[in-house]
């Protein structure tokens, strides 16, 4: 989570994925949102769904590959 700003009831924040293509991004959404209403005070929640996908690491070209 990242993000997070309060005003008044009012919360939102952004969950980061690793992929956009997260089978259960909507379900997690929905998770956080509710946990996030039983909060005292918590009126309304805006979440953001974003995704950072990490870059795939070069092998090191200095090191050969174990054969069999």
């Amino acid at each position: 989570m990242k993000d997070l700003s309060l005003d008044g009831g009012r919360v939102s924040f952004t969950i980061e994925l690793t992929t956009p293509a997260c089978p259960v991004k909507e379900q997690m959404k929905e998770q956080a949102r509710a946990a996030v209403l039983q909060v005292p005070g918590v009126t309304d929640v805006d979440i953001t769904m974003t995704a950072q996908v990490r870059a795939a690491v070069a092998p090191d070209a200095s090191k050969a590959p174990i054969r069999a």
